[in-house]
């Protein structure tokens, strides 16, 4: 990982939350820690998280995040992480409770 991509993992101007429950957690933990920059919530089928409007996917962002809290099943983090390959740093989260899925 370059001197850049480490910076920008820990000091993120900008942060992606995927998921349902975990991004909930995540979302607002960021505030509370008063994170001020910008938070952009992903979920395929929900229009809102903690007040944040959706994108339906990472692809759908208005510029790459510095960083990603992904907090979905296995098997759609693959997917998640397969478009992030180019944008940036995550943190990865997989659960194989069904109710964890997208």
């Amino acid at each position: 990982m370059s001197q850049s991509n480490l910076s920008r993992l820990i000091s993120p101007r900008s942060i992606a939350v995927v998921g349902h429950r975990g991004a909930d957690f995540a979302i607002r933990g960021s505030l509370k820690l008063g994170y001020n920059g910008k938070i952009w919530a992903v979920h395929p089928s929900r229009e809102t998280i903690e007040g944040l409007d959706c994108f339906k996917s990472v692809r759908d962002l208005p510029e790459p995040p510095d960083a990603t809290f992904i907090a979905v099943n296995a098997e759609a983090a693959i997917e998640i992480v397969t478009d992030l390959k180019q944008i940036g740093g995550c943190l990865l989260y997989t659960s194989d409770a069904a109710d964890d899925s997208l």
